[in-house]
């Protein structure tokens, strides 16, 4: 009877049969003394072929072949070839023996090969933010089981993963059993990598710039880098959390959309027109002239009258402002002619507005050649004044000429325009005043009705008309006031201006001519 042995196959690859071994030759020998003996014996065919049946013999004892090789991962019970040899079938001889034959020696198949668990593969955590610990591959039993993954490394530092759960044993061989198979090594998960970033504490979040508050830094307003922009002036930007950047105004400044709206003015109020534009609103009775810039001023304010903000301000006259128009009442006569505005027509001039009030300079219009006598000095003055601190000052230039002493004399003249809208008045019951200051400065002193003229000229346009002495046939004192008065009845016509000439001749006279008081009454 043959037997077969099992060979571990070398570097794992799979094991061969052999027909080699002790317990193969003794089974051959067998066979042979049963035949011999006529004894039928059972025989596994040799080399694989089929089994067939030998003559009846004496049971000879079997020897018992050597059991085969424990398979590794569960080796195969060696079996015995216990020789019990099977009867003659019609033996009658003493029957053989129970072929006890010393038992074929135990199948000490060779053990099993260990199983060695090949260690599972070492799981390998990746790093990243969370590291994730990269599951160990499986150990195998002849390959471990699968080593567990390694668990995911969490927040910085990747978690360590667990180790591959160890390796199952190979099965005993069940002749004398093949050792058990070594258990897979543990699969260790390699630690993830240390998750990268600075950890800022809370509420703060980490930006480029540092750890900050993401709901109050306004270069980092909800999210790093947005910036939030201040107001053109008078405030700042805020980060407002949720609702994000924002502005916040200095106290006492309006906040208007996206601006912080300037301090209003006296008698007055900041406002906001269409969420977007700074207004101001004046207080009850109240009004401005110029815009949000602008001032309030009372509604009565004779400067900024009514919402057309007139100036009501005329010289010698009390101004009024009454609603949104003027209603000037004069401080001497008003002449009979409609006003503007309603500015009067004042029939007075007292130069306290520091300006000529409407008279201009007439002086070269008398010369025959042109020659201005006022050499140029027409206006205002503080020099000399009878009532307040001004009055109309006109130069004087007649200087002796030659060595003969001759004197071609010099006019001084001032004209107003008595209506602006140019009617003609009648003026023939009225009367005309003023007050006269005489200074010369380098030559002459009171001057002689028969060397002068003073009078007061009357115009229609361009038409001269009448005039009238105001010298009274007297001389003209220097160095203090006089006050010359006349009655206008001889003017007749239809008066638009009004003309004062003062002229020398004969005499040399240099200096200033003052008038102050001038009154149409």
């Amino acid at each position: 009877m043959s037997m077969k042995t099992v060979i571990p196959g070398a570097k794992g690859r799979p094991t061969r049969e052999s027909d080699q071994g002790g317990g193969a030759w003794a089974a051959h020998l067998g066979v042979l003394a049963a035949m011999l003996l006529g004894a039928v014996v059972e025989t596994g065919g040799c080399y694989g072929m089929p089994n067939r049946l030998a003559p009846d013999a004496a049971g000879v004892a079997g020897v018992g072949g050597t059991g085969p090789t424990g398979n590794g991962g569960g080796g195969t019970a060696g079996t015995s070839a216990s020789g019990a040899g099977i009867a003659g079938a019609a033996g009658t001889g003493t029957a053989g023996a129970a072929g006890t034959g010393t038992a074929g020696a135990a199948g000490t198949g060779t053990a099993g090969a260990t199983g060695t668990g090949t260690a599972g593969a070492t799981g390998t955590g990746t790093a990243g933010a969370a590291g994730t610990g990269t599951a160990g591959a499986a150990g195998t039993g002849g390959a471990g089981r699968a080593g567990t993954a390694g668990a995911a490394g969490t927040g910085g530092a990747g978690r360590t993963g667990s180790a591959g759960a160890a390796g199952t044993g190979g099965a005993a061989g069940t002749s004398t059993a093949g050792a058990a198979g070594t258990g897979g090594a543990a699969g260790t998960g390699t630690a993830g990598a240390a998750g990268t970033g600075t950890v800022c504490s809370s509420p703060k979040t980490s930006c480029p710039d540092g750890c900050t508050n993401l709901a109050s830094d306004v270069n980092n307003c909800g999210m790093c880098g947005k910036v939030c922009l201040p107001p053109p002036k008078n405030g700042s930007a805020i980060c407002q959390a949720a609702a994000g950047c924002g502005v916040q105004c200095d106290q006492n400044h309006l906040q208007c959309g996206n601006l912080c709206c300037d301090t209003p003015p006296a008698n007055s109020f900041a406002s906001c027109s269409g969420g977007t534009t700074c207004a101001v609103q004046c207080n009850t009775s109240y009004h401005s002239c110029n815009g949000a810039s602008s001032a309030c001023y009372d509604d009565t304010d004779v400067a900024h009258c009514g919402t057309g903000c007139l100036d009501c301000r005329q010289p010698n006259a009390t101004a009024v402002c009454s609603g949104s128009q003027c209603a000037n009442i004069c401080t001497g006569s008003t002449l009979a002619c409609a006003g503007s505005g309603g500015k009067a027509n004042c029939g007075t001039w007292d130069f306290e507005s520091g300006t000529a009030e409407g008279w201009t300079n007439t002086s070269a219009t008398w010369s025959t050649d042109g020659t201005d006598g006022s050499a140029g000095v027409f206006m205002a003055s503080t020099a000399r004044a009878w009532l307040g601190t001004h009055s109309l000052a006109i130069g004087h230039n007649a200087p002796e000429l030659g060595d003969g002493g001759y004197v071609p004399g010099a006019f001084s003249a001032g004209k107003v325009h008595l209506c602006p809208s140019g009617v003609g008045l009648d003026l023939s019951t009225k009367s005309f005043s003023l007050a006269v200051y005489l200074d010369p400065t380098t030559v002459g002193g009171t001057v002689n009705q028969l060397n002068s003229e003073f009078f007061v000229q009357a115009w229609n346009g361009q038409n001269q008309l009448s005039f009238i002495y105001l010298d009274g046939g007297m001389p003209l004192p220097a160095g203090s006031w006089f006050f010359p008065s006349v009655s206008l009845s001889g003017f007749t016509g239809s008066v638009t201006d009004l003309e004062i000439v003062f002229r020398t001749y004969n005499q040399a006279w240099v200096g200033t001519v003052y008038f102050d008081n001038i009154r149409i009454q």
